[in-house]
């Protein structure tokens, strides 16, 4: 009443059939020279979809965050020692290099012997046939 004005007021409004739709609403007061309103001109926009695509949005939004909270990632230079691959971290201790990895990633570690280990320390016997 006192600016004779609403903008971008959002409602949700039911239709005839109990259905709902989302709407924008615009008025403007008409007034006379005295300052009295004569009538008002309002615009409803139907904003249904719009609010539909922002919640979709929003949840995937939501979903990409808690994806990234889970993500775990090793990134940048892995000093690891030449003779007995444990790795060093960041606060200088060496650790195995299954325990480093399962601890700062989510990898999965499984053993096995190589051709050539399996030739130098079972020489004899291919494990391979």
């Amino acid at each position: 009443m006192k600016t004779g004005t609403i903008k971008d007021e959002e409602l949700q409004l039911q239709r005839k059939d109990g259905s709902t739709i989302d709407v924008s609403l615009n008025v403007s007061a008409v007034r006379d020279e005295k300052g009295n309103i004569l009538r008002s001109r309002s615009v409803w926009r139907d904003i249904t979809k719009r609010k539909a695509v922002e919640a979709e949005r929003e949840e995937l939004i939501e979903n990409l965050q808690e994806a990234l909270k889970e993500i775990k990632t090793l990134k940048g230079i892995l000093p690891i020692c030449s003779f007995c691959k444990k790795v060093r971290d960041d606060k200088g201790r060496w650790e195995h290099l299954e325990v480093y990895v399962h601890k700062y990633s989510d990898a999965n570690i499984s053993h096995g012997v190589c051709p050539e280990c399996a030739k130098e320390h079972y020489p004899g016997f291919d494990i391979y046939k």
